[in-house]
């Protein structure tokens, strides 16, 4: 069987309420083929008010986010000429990239070891090297160094 479920039956599901038995039964099967629709949390985002602009930038200073922002990015040009925008885009992406498979290779090494399934062991702990090596110099090297604020004793 093959179920789309929106957003609120998922979390219906999720809490165990609101849904039939037999609709739990239905979802619960290991032979159902799940997916979850993303629409209802598309009209969510489209029948909501935006958020104002005070908000979303002092968002944008905070976060730094890459996408879309080109108004926001320029209201806070605006104010503050010196501001650097996030130009980082595509070496997040290949650190994404990389990240899932050393997320992966993490899972299945311990997996190997344990059957002593050596065939597959030894490449996955090499692609596990590899990965945590990569992303040491291009993710973790390069992390921006907020300056740490002192907590006040009250």
């Amino acid at each position: 069987m093959r179920l789309l479920l929106d957003t609120h039956a998922l979390l219906w599901w999720l809490a165990d309420e609101g849904l039939s038995t037999q609709a739990r039964d239905a979802i619960a099967d290991p032979a159902t083929l799940v997916a979850v629709s993303a629409v209802s949390a598309f009209i969510g985002t489209m029948c909501t008010k935006p958020e104002n602009d005070e908000t979303l930038i002092k968002f944008y200073k905070n976060v730094r986010p890459w996408g879309w922002w080109g108004r926001i990015r320029d209201l806070v040009l605006e104010s503050d000429p010196s501001f650097q925008p996030n130009r980082d885009c595509a070496r997040n992406w290949v650190n994404i990239v990389v990240g899932i498979v050393w997320q992966l290779s993490i899972f299945t090494t311990p997996i190997y070891l344990v059957t002593r399934n050596w065939q597959y062991f030894w490449p996955s702990l090499a692609v596990f090297a590899a990965t945590i090596t990569f992303l040491k110099f291009n993710w973790y090297d390069k992390l921006e160094k907020d300056p740490v604020v002192p907590v006040l004793e009250s």
